[in-house]
């Protein structure tokens, strides 16, 4: 029979339906006050938590993951407690003998070559639920106060011409070949009722980092209150490919995870068609050839020019020589060529300096200027409580939604 004091049965009791996809199993404690872990499990956590394993583990804070693997050392429940919280986990969930099977609530369109998905961390998945919480609060407003439906949404499908499609929104949207700046595109479209957030940072933590491989941006489609989702650690120029490719997804009513814009591998048709899209927008296809001038060597001789000119990264550009048929060499060459310009842009992006700005600055652009106004408006006119308000903006202290209210309203 196993024995569990008190404490473990106090998390155990905090496991619920939604966290356990089968029933619990304990392992067996023994008598030296630890327990033994799962390796599977362990292993799960650490790919949860998005971590390598020396970022974890350390002897000041007693984690020796090493020897938790190898069964060379068993945790106690202290210790178990701090790797549940460098890892985003719970020790509930980490006593069962087989990692939980947590499915991501949208589609994933981060497919590999061979059809497999990545593991979601669990900085993903409560970047996804952050954001279906506030969309959820929104759409309830929305139905509230009686407005319509957008007709933007699912408006088109993925079986139409994509030039037509983005001529359509340059047109719905106000879109111009004047409309360079991200903050104006985010303005525009905002103005039409979509939510826009971007942040990268984890329900405004700033120990928990979003990083570009968990996501570069997703879109959440509804009626009412459709998201889009842009990671903030993006460059300039690639948030600005990130909201027009998550945009393409809101008008065709696909909720999804994107894939990386810049990889060979994409094979699903509809994150092909919300590329083209989102291409045809920042580069229409006429204005590159009236503007391409290469030299008669090298095809992307004027590669940066161009990329200057649209407002664009370089990747945009190479993918659009070879799209319109200006690369004449061997593909293989050419994915060669390109995955070298794109180490070279992480580099220079890693390379870069942020100090995070300022926080108050910062709350609508992760959370939407459109929800923002709204929600701040209603808790001042006592239509929302405070901490309703303070948990949908990720806010801990009602003295700092007082200065946002200052500030913002």
């Amino acid at each position: 029979m196993i024995t569990l004091d008190n404490s473990v049965l106090q998390l155990i009791a905090g496991l619920t339906s939604k966290d356990v996809a089968r029933p619990i199993e304990v392992k067996d404690r023994s008598t030296d006050n630890t327990i033994a872990i799962s390796k599977e499990v362990l292993l799960w956590a650490v790919g949860c938590s998005g971590r390598s394993i020396s970022e974890i583990e350390g002897k000041d804070i007693g984690i020796n993951l090493s020897a938790w693997i190898d069964e060379s050392k068993k945790p106690t429940l202290k210790q178990l407690q701090t790797f549940a919280d460098r890892t985003y986990t719970s020790v509930p969930l980490l006593l069962l003998n087989h990692p939980v099977e947590e499915e991501l609530p949208i589609k994933d369109f981060r497919l590999l070559s061979d059809n497999t998905s990545h593991q979601p961390t669990r900085n993903l998945l409560d970047t996804i639920y952050d954001c279906k919480l506030k969309q959820d609060w929104y759409r309830v407003y929305c139905v509230n106060e009686g407005l319509d439906k957008l007709d933007i949404v699912r408006r088109f499908t993925p079986n139409q011409d994509y030039r037509d499609v983005a001529q359509k929104l340059n047109d719905y949207f106000s879109f111009s070949d004047k409309t360079s700046d991200y903050s104006k595109y985010v303005s525009l479209i905002e103005n039409k009722g979509i939510l826009v957030m971007s942040t990268s940072t984890v329900k405004g933590n700033t120990h928990r980092k979003l990083s570009l491989e968990d996501a570069r941006g997703f879109a959440l489609h509804d009626e009412y209150a459709p998201v889009i989702f842009v990671n903030a650690d993006e460059s300039v120029n690639g948030k600005k490919f990130t909201l027009m490719h998550e945009l393409a997804h809101i008008v065709i009513g696909a909720s999804g995870i994107s894939n990386n814009y810049t990889s060979q591998k994409i094979k699903d048709k509809t994150e092909i068609w919300c590329n083209k899209v989102a291409t045809e927008i920042l580069v229409p296809e006429n204005s590159f050839r009236d503007s391409y001038l290469p030299d008669n060597i090298d095809p992307f001789s004027c590669m940066e020019d161009m990329a200057e000119k649209f407002k664009v990264s370089t990747l945009v550009i190479m993918l659009r020589i070879l799209e319109l048929g200006y690369y004449k060499g061997i593909e293989k060459d050419f994915w060669q060529k390109f995955a070298a310009e794109k180490i070279r842009l992480i580099k220079e992006l890693n390379n870069k300096t942020s100090d995070g700005g300022n926080f108050y600055n910062n709350v609508p652009s992760r959370n939407s200027k459109r929800l923002c106004e709204v929600l701040l408006n209603y808790t001042l006119a006592d239509k929302t409580l405070y901490r309703d308000t303070m948990k949908l903006l990720n806010i801990h202290k009602p003295q700092t939604l007082n200065k946002l209210m200052s500030r913002f309203l």
